[in-house]
């Protein structure tokens, strides 16, 4: 699964000049795709749920994992991949909510993290489903 958190979402959406400057509020959508399903899952909270940092993003993460055990029970390995991100994807909070998400499964055994070199993204398929959503 290749995972990657979209610009944020500003919500109401539109072109009028005056509005731009109006108080909107903030969307965060972290967007996995399974690769070998080609199924897409979106973790969507707002600015008064969640922000951008470390923790929010191993929740993200993890909310996804779970649907995709559920639905496919018969995984039984996982690599995941995502951007160098040090504060938001590499780092000691998201191993540990790995590891805990891991201990708590019968049927997922192994999960591995990758990471992209800065500027040869591996994730350009889930840039593909942000486009497609904005």
């Amino acid at each position: 699964m290749c995972f990657d958190f979209q610009n944020v979402i500003t919500v109401p959406s539109a072109n009028v000049s005056n509005m731009f400057y109006k108080w909107k509020l903030n969307v965060y959508n972290l967007t996995g795709l399974l690769s070998v399903k080609k199924k897409g899952y979106c973790s969507v909270r707002n600015e008064g749920l969640s922000g951008r940092g470390g923790n929010d993003i191993a929740s993200a993460v993890v909310a996804i994992l779970k649907k995709i055990v559920a639905k496919f029970p018969q995984l039984t390995e996982l690599v995941l991949w995502a951007d160098s991100c040090i504060p938001q994807n590499r780092n000691s909070l998201m191993s540990v909510a790995l590891l805990h998400f891991l201990s708590h499964q019968t049927t997922l055994t192994d999960i591995a993290q990758k990471f992209c070199e800065p500027g040869h993204s591996h994730i350009q398929e889930v840039d593909n489903l942000h486009s497609q959503i904005d």
